[in-house]
């Protein structure tokens, strides 16, 4: 029996959850962000137009790294609150 469920990877992913759901839209929305129409011709920007292009990209991804984190220190506290809940009803 494994030592914590939030650790336990045997079975899959350790904790399935609709956070995942959301996680694999998120990234699928990221992947369509950063690819172009095949028949698209190639654009000409300037240095500056660029930069502030890739700080708009890096902003995106801080943000949903961020949120990413978040949702994981969430379900990290249910899970440990679970876990003292389920010890604490086992010496009953």
């Amino acid at each position: 029996e494994p030592a914590s469920p939030v650790r336990d990877d045997s079975q899959g992913e350790a904790c399935p959850t609709d956070s995942g759901f959301i996680a694999d839209q998120d990234r699928a929305t990221i992947a369509k962000s950063f690819t172009l129409p095949r028949n698209s011709a190639p654009r000409v920007t300037s240095p500056v137009a660029e930069e502030g292009s890739m700080q708009q990209i890096i902003n995106e991804l801080t943000a949903f790294c961020t949120s990413l984190q978040r949702q994981h220190f969430e379900l990290l506290a249910k899970f440990q609150a679970q876990e003292v809940e389920i010890i604490r009803l086992k010496e009953r």
